[in-house]
């Protein structure tokens, strides 16, 4: 894919999600996604993403 991003505007959570989404195919897993791509991406710190990963996680565990 010939994709142009500006890196100068960072990508919300869910565009970068996507991103990678569309990069990886059927091998695209949520739990095991590249937190250095993301922080790239995104602009969210690495320990940020991995709180989030983890409240996500327990919040799907629980409905």
């Amino acid at each position: 894919m010939n994709e142009q991003i500006d890196n100068s505007s960072p990508l919300s959570l869910s565009q970068a999600l996507e991103l990678i989404k569309t990069r990886e195919g059927e091998n695209f897993s949520k739990e095991k996604v590249n937190l250095a791509e993301l922080q790239r991406l995104t602009g969210i710190t690495r320990g940020k993403l991995r709180r989030l990963r983890r409240t996500v996680l327990q919040l799907q565990f629980y409905s």
